[in-house]
């Protein structure tokens, strides 16, 4: 209320209104500032998923490849081409397994030429049994027969004669 004074008359005018239709404006502007705030929320939970996802995408790659890496299958590559530090640890990573398969090849490589030495210096049997851990190997025979051989003047042949042909000699 305020008084109102015109020549002669004192008036007062008087208005009345309801709170609720006074804040009715604020209320419209906290309702319509809500469903922007959520709208913005839901936004920005999407386009963290989604990036999260991109991100994750390579290092996943990785976990995967790793993972057949461990379970034996040496062939197990990256296919990420990107010139970031995940594009890096994809090329080391697939450097690291082609240098896992080349030291595997040549280890098994090693081992047949092992085993073939081996079968040239001992009996098969002899062989397996040296291989599946047994340390002391002595077999008893009944009837054995020991031949001991000299050949006079080896030493001064074998000095001046190469070794395939010693071999060759005494295999003859």
């Amino acid at each position: 209320c305020r008084p109102s004074i015109f020549k002669g008359l004192h008036w007062t005018i008087s208005s009345r209104m309801f709170l609720s239709e006074a804040l009715q404006p604020v209320s419209e502007m906290q309702r319509l500032f809500s469903w922007y705030g959520a709208a913005l929320f839901v936004l920005t939970v999407i386009a963290a998923l989604l990036a999260t996802r991109e991100i994750l995408r390579p290092v996943n790659e990785l976990v995967g490849a790793a993972r057949k890496v461990s379970a034996g299958d040496l062939t197990a590559q990256v296919q990420w081409h990107s010139h970031d530090e995940l594009g890096l640890l994809a090329d080391t990573f697939n450097g690291m397994t082609k240098s896992i398969r080349e030291q595997t090849e040549l280890i098994q490589e090693k081992n047949r030429e092992n085993e073939r030495l081996l079968l040239n210096i001992l009996p098969p049997e002899i062989a397996t049994r040296l291989k599946n851990g047994e340390h002391e190997i002595a077999d008893s025979f009944a009837d054995v027969t020991v031949l001991f051989g000299d050949i006079v003047g080896f030493t001064a042949l074998s000095s001046h004669t190469p070794p395939k042909k010693i071999v060759d000699v005494l295999n003859g």
